[in-house]
């Protein structure tokens, strides 16, 4: 039910089982976007001009996948958009980031184009953050199992801070840096992505000597940068006193571990 968080995050709407069709429509539309990003799978990444082949021609099935995801995704971002338009004109909408966005509009300016670029980001932090979350809370369990010290230092500090009767909050935050650091290793330790998300090269560039055209393919190696041993030393141990000072402080100086959201302009 991790989707049903990002869905009342997004939009207010609280999903009440899995089965609900804001998170079936969601899945579907994540599972297209897994195999469109497989490097290789379709013949047209390496021969480009098959995108003028008509879609009954043998071989360019790619044709016929790719009007089936942009529909897909097409509804799966709209519906839950639209409901919450709908909600605002009657009054009845809950908090979420896309009712704030819509309350923010400029009026002055292009409407329409807001609330695309409202919908289509609401959608990506949905679509986007459901399997992310759900997958990086077992990365959590996995390691709390197999690393038991790690787990009773956590509590600890929660019994300190919090004491037994409290669930923390953003305002804890800060009290809780030994917390912090599990999240920063969870995030590093089994990288989501490992080769993040295909970009391409908007001009030609050159870096460390070597030359890199315009519209190259670029498939950054995050887990190479997250298992980097001059940075993270016993990379493959999960330690989220990699983090911290002596003091037992966050240590500014460590790396954090960002690149496991990817790169690109929507990053940086």
């Amino acid at each position: 039910m991790h989707g049903a968080t990002m869905l009342e995050i997004a939009y207010g709407i609280r999903a009440a089982t899995a089965e609900d069709p804001y998170l079936t429509a969601s899945d579907r539309a994540v599972r297209y976007g897994s195999d469109a990003t497989k490097p290789g799978r379709y013949l047209v990444e390496t021969l480009p001009w098959l995108k003028y082949v008509p879609p009954w021609v043998p071989g360019a099935s790619f044709q016929a996948f790719a009007q089936e995801a942009r529909d897909c995704v097409s509804a799966a971002i709209s519906a839950p958009f639209e409901e919450v338009q709908t909600a605002m004109a009657s009054g009845t909408a809950r908090p979420s980031f896309t009712a704030r966005c819509l309350e923010k509009l400029d009026q002055g300016g292009d409407i329409l184009h807001q609330e695309l670029v409202t919908k289509n980001v609401a959608g990506v932090m949905f679509a986007a953050g459901s399997d992310t979350t759900a997958a990086t809370f077992t990365t959590f369990i996995l390691a709390m199992v197999k690393y038991p010290e790690v787990q009773a230092k956590a509590q600890r500090e929660l019994d300190t801070v919090l004491g037994p009767y409290h669930l923390p909050t953003f305002a804890d935050k800060d009290s809780l840096p030994y917390l912090s650091a599990i999240v920063k290793e969870c995030l590093r330790w089994e990288v989501l992505l490992p080769f993040s998300i295909p970009h391409q090269s908007v001009s030609d560039d050159v870096y460390n000597g070597y030359h890199i055209p315009a519209g190259t393919l670029v498939l950054p190696n995050t887990w190479a940068i997250l298992n980097d041993e001059s940075m993270y030393p016993d990379a493959g141990r999960f330690n989220p006193d990699r983090y911290l000072t002596k003091e037992g402080k966050l240590d500014p100086l460590v790396r954090d571990p960002e690149a496991a959201f990817g790169w690109g302009r929507r990053i940086w």
